[in-house]
């Protein structure tokens, strides 16, 4: 199990990875259990329901190229073709800022510095390359004990280029990049790949989409649960509360 420690919205939590279930003893305080497998009910505890698609690493290198469909692997293989080079020598600031970038071009609020730095320590960064010029970048939250990578943040600027040609090319390497990954992973001995998430029923195209990225390598999908202690949720609740009342006022003194 990992444990993160997060400051959010006033609020100071503990939230935790990975774990079977939270246990009702310490719901007076303010928790948060992430990634659990059990779907049951917990005193004390909100329950949300939670999809992923997790792929086993057990087969190594091409062996594993071989388990996704066809077109997944003409694109890998197109984007070896395209020089495409990826690592694991990221520094930490750089991947902040890239992916701050990533979450201004979607017109979308980026995490603070101080969430990242919270994961840090458990965080596994990766980035594609071509003549220098960083296509995507993924973060992947590792937790040994239960030998599973779960994709944290998965951040590209094809949005940036006008032309079909480089956002095609810039989609190949998010795809690569996601397959040297998986090879990496197994490397050092994990062996459930996470996706990061699952919009099961989802009407969004774009989740939609995602969806259907994520379909493309094949996979299981699977629901597990996340549970909010009462007092945790209960404060997000008197949080949301105060700040839709502040807007309605500040609107009222406006008009």
């Amino acid at each position: 199990m990992i444990s993160v420690r997060i400051r959010a919205s006033l609020l100071t939590y503990q939230r935790h990875y990975f774990a079977d279930r939270p246990q009702s003893g310490r719901a007076p305080g303010l928790l948060e259990f992430a990634c659990c497998r059990s779907l049951e009910r917990v005193p004390l505890f909100r329950r949300y329901p939670e999809h992923t698609k997790l792929l086993e690493l057990d087969p190594p290198g091409r062996a594993l190229l071989d388990t996704f469909p066809k077109q997944c692997r003409y694109e890998i293989r197109r984007a070896e073709r395209d020089g495409i080079s990826c690592t694991t020598r990221v520094e930490f600031a750089d991947y902040f800022a890239f992916h701050t970038a990533f979450c201004r071009s979607k017109d979308r609020p980026a995490p603070s510095w101080e969430f990242f730095v919270a994961h840090r320590e458990h965080l596994l960064i990766t980035q594609a390359v071509q003549e220098r010029e960083v296509l995507g970048m993924h973060a992947y939250l590792v937790d040994r004990e239960a030998s599973r990578a779960r994709l944290f943040t998965s951040s590209s600027l094809f949005r940036q280029h006008a032309d079909s040609a480089t956002r095609a090319l810039v989609g190949r390497a998010n795809r690569y990049l996601h397959y040297w990954d998986m090879q990496e992973l197994a490397a050092r001995g994990l062996r459930s790949y996470d996706f990061g998430g699952y919009a099961q029923g989802t009407r969004d195209p774009s989740l939609a989409g995602i969806n259907e990225f994520k379909d493309s390598f094949g996979g299981v999908l699977i629901e597990e649960s996340s549970f909010v202690s009462l007092p945790l949720a209960l404060s997000r609740h008197a949080l949301s509360l105060t700040r839709r009342v502040t807007m309605q006022a500040t609107g009222k003194r406006s008009a």
